[in-house]
């Protein structure tokens, strides 16, 4: 079962919790477009450190390496961004404010979203005390 990390940053008494839930483990939309996950993320800074390694690998493997090696070290990197790419995301959030509430189990996002609002002593905004459900499915 897919374990989530949930952040939140403080936010004024009375207003919606400010959470975001990240996913443990291998990022798939990471691995397979992230020229478009890593926007849609806001990871510019990424998104423009990967479009350098990807240009110098063309240019390499153009010029200078077989091209066979430069296939496998754009592999060999899609890999490494895929594997560190939430780890990089939870970094961020601690960057922005965000602190380390707890960690969640479930098999998908929106059920690790009811789970951390359905523990005994959530802290729930007005829109959440009405959707609690229970922890089991």
């Amino acid at each position: 079962m897919p374990v989530y990390t949930v952040h939140r940053r403080p936010v004024p008494p009375g207003r919606e919790p400010d959470l975001k839930l990240v996913k443990e483990g291998l990022s798939w939309p990471g691995l397979f477009c992230p020229v478009l996950w890593l926007p849609y993320l806001g990871d510019w800074l990424g998104l423009v450190t990967y479009l350098a390694l990807v240009g110098t690998l063309i240019v390499l493997g153009f010029f200078f390496l077989e091209p066979a090696i430069a296939a496998a070290a754009l592999l060999i990197g899609l890999l490494f961004l895929a594997a560190l790419a939430n780890d990089w995301r939870r970094w961020r959030l601690d960057r922005h404010g965000y602190a380390l509430a707890g960690v969640v189990a479930a098999p998908d996002l929106a059920s690790a979203e009811r789970r951390w609002f359905a523990r005994p002593g959530a802290e729930a905004g007005p829109a959440d005390r009405d959707r609690r459900v229970p922890l089991w499915p």
